[in-house]
């Protein structure tokens, strides 16, 4: 297979002895003195006692004496998910239209949601990224108060910020960025759960979504206090809705 080589036991030495200092895993300090010793390849460090290496460097020299002698006894990491997704487009010339930057936020937002790293998951939070044409950024974020996968939600979520504010200046290029990818948080509904159950199960979340968003409660509901009450100002009352 092109760009692997299976190097056979016993031949490690060898085949990592033309090897720079340089490829250690070690610190900036040991590689600077490792050339003031005028220690060039692993092969030069493979050539010193393993026991003047470790007085002089402690932990770290006896483990790069151990790599170039081909031994590792690290164990192996597992690959470990990226947090974030980032996806660019530049324009050709600058624009200063909001359909043209709710379409490249659309365009992005499919390109990330179709990386493998997020498949069957979600995010946490989405960032917006506009470079303006005179240098300066234009950013936006959305913090979600449970993970969302939805590509329709997360645009949504967008749109309402992005049509709330006013771009100072034409932009040139459009990132979007995709935040705490998790495991999707799932709902389980109630199958016996009436019509009118379910709108207000969506108005408690969107309620949740907009407190999240904003850091207060937004909307109200009425009560009644005094119905027998001849005054309607009496009869009832808005307290906060906070489901």
């Amino acid at each position: 297979m092109a760009g692997i080589r299976i190097v056979p036991t016993g031949e490690s030495q060898g085949f990592l002895a033309a090897l720079s200092i340089e490829d250690l895993p070690v610190s900036v300090e040991m590689r600077r003195k490792l050339r003031l010793f005028g220690l060039r390849t692993l092969a030069d460090l493979a050539q010193l006692p393993q026991g003047a290496v470790g007085a002089q460097f402690g932990a770290e020299g006896a483990r790069a004496w151990e790599l170039a002698h081909g031994v590792d006894c690290s164990p192996i990491v597992p690959y470990v998910a990226p947090k974030s997704i980032t996806e660019r487009l530049a324009f050709t010339a600058a624009v200063d239209s909001v359909d043209a930057l709710l379409a490249a936020v659309r365009t992005l937002l499919s390109r990330a949601l179709h990386r493998p790293a997020i498949q069957g998951r979600a995010a946490r939070a989405i960032q917006l990224h506009v470079q303006l044409e005179d240098g300066h950024v234009w950013m936006r974020e959305v913090t979600f108060r449970e993970p969302v996968g939805s590509s329709q939600r997360m645009l949504l979520a967008l749109k309402h910020k992005i049509e709330s504010a006013e771009l100072p200046a034409q932009f040139t290029e459009v990132e979007l960025v995709i935040l705490g990818i998790c495991g999707e948080s799932v709902l389980q509904g109630n199958l016996f759960t009436s019509e009118r159950g379910r709108q207000l199960q969506r108005v408690a979340e969107a309620a949740r979504q907009l407190k999240a968003r904003y850091g207060r409660t937004l909307l109200a509901k009425v009560i009644e206090v005094e119905p027998w009450s001849r005054i309607p100002e009496r009869r009832f009352a808005l307290i906060d809705y906070d489901p």
